[in-house]
C-alpha cells in the first residue's frame, strides 16, 4: 500500500511540475501574441493612412477625367 501511495505522490508532483512549466510557457506565448499585436496595430496605422491619400489621389484623378470628357 505505501509503494502505491509513494507512486501516486510521484506522480502529483511529475504533473503540477508540468503543469507548472506549460503554465509558464502559456504566459511567455501570451506576452509575444500581445506585443506582435501592438506590433501589428501600429503598423496598419500609417499604411490605413497612405491608403486613405491614394483613395483620395484616385477620387481627384477620377473627377478630372469627368471633366476632361465634359471639355471634349
Amino acid at each position: 500500500m505505501k509503494k502505491e501511495y509513494n507512486s501516486i505522490k510521484l506522480a502529483y508532483h511529475i504533473t503540477k511540475e508540468s503543469y507548472e512549466d506549460v503554465k509558464s510557457q502559456m504566459k511567455l506565448v501570451q506576452s509575444r501574441l500581445k506585443y506582435c499585436s501592438k506590433t501589428s496595430d501600429m503598423l496598419k496605422r500609417p499604411y490605413e493612412i497612405k491608403q486613405q491619400v491614394v483613395n483620395s489621389y484616385n477620387e481627384d484623378v477620377a473627377k478630372l477625367k469627368l471633366k476632361i470628357v465634359d471639355f471634349e
